[in-house]
């Protein structure tokens, strides 16, 4: 697998398999979001503390790819408001799923008054 053109970095397990693949901060899964949280409450509420005991975790070397302060500070504050280190749902109305009855409602709507826009 060619690497040319994005920095990729391998992150493995305290066994050493390979575990999981890291392009940018988006791709951290939730189970390495919750180590680096659960390790910023365990060292005091400290962001470098809790990068380096993600390192010792996953047995990173030096130059391999951590999450950053910055990231690490999103996901604590997204611990404590929701209770979950994942990403929070963006706000606003949910879309509407296109099923057979809302097709068949937005056909009937538009039949009955084709100049009214259809929102």
């Amino acid at each position: 697998m060619s690497n040319r053109g994005y920095r990729v970095q391998g992150v493995t397990d305290t066994v050493g398999t390979f575990n999981q693949l890291c392009v940018n901060m988006d791709q951290w899964v939730g189970s390495q979001r919750a180590i680096a949280v659960k390790a910023y409450y365990k060292n005091g509420d400290c962001l470098t503390a809790a990068r380096r005991e993600f390192r010792r975790h996953y047995n990173l070397g030096r130059h391999d790819h951590v999450p950053s302060c910055k990231a690490i500070k999103s996901w604590v504050e997204n611990f404590e408001e929701t209770g979950s280190a994942l990403k929070k749902k963006p706000p606003g109305a949910q879309r509407t799923q296109r099923t057979p009855q809302n097709i068949e409602a937005v056909r009937t709507s538009f039949e009955k008054s084709p100049r009214r826009s259809v929102t």
